[in-house]
């Protein structure tokens, strides 16, 4: 379960993803710029993976799904964990130019204007799983940026 943020190369003239025309379609650029793009800026992102990089922070981590495609559409960024992250996503797109677009929020990230609340959302979303989880008396593994539940169920009572 994570945050979920979609880094798109969509014109400065759009304000809303509204205003996007139905047949829309966002191209960051080839895979090899991308890749040296997303390393010069972000220097601590492991791409050992090149189409699933990881940033792990002080108290949060950003997985990045690149894909394996030779021309990169959009990166969808799986976050978890403080508002720290946010300003990350916020150094990215003001270095590249692309936007980001907040799934929580259903729209683009505003950065002057409180571009944590999709991420807030999420963690009292987070925080009311684990609440339930733990009021069903099954115990959470839990740090800040992942709440696991450890309680295994026996294979025949998958639907309960």
């Amino acid at each position: 379960m994570s945050w979920d943020v979609i880094l798109m190369h969509v014109p400065s003239n759009v304000a809303s993803i509204q205003e996007l025309p139905r047949n829309f379609t966002s191209e960051l650029g080839p895979r090899p710029e991308i890749l040296a793009t997303l390393a010069r800026i972000l220097p601590a992102l492991d791409l050992t993976d090149p189409s699933w990089g990881y940033l792990k922070g002080k108290d949060f981590s950003i997985e990045f799904n690149i894909g394996d495609e030779s021309v990169v559409d959009a990166i969808i960024l799986h976050v978890r964990g403080s508002d720290d992250a946010v300003s990350i996503i916020q150094h990215l797109c003001e270095q590249t130019g692309w936007r980001a677009f907040d799934t929580t929020a259903g729209d683009f990230m505003n950065f002057s204007q409180q571009p944590a609340t999709g991420l807030q959302q999420w963690r009292a979303f987070r925080d009311q799983v684990r609440a339930s989880l733990e009021a069903k008396e099954e115990k959470v593994q839990q740090d800040e940026t992942h709440t696991i539940p450890t309680k295994k169920k026996k294979w025949w009572r998958f639907w309960k």
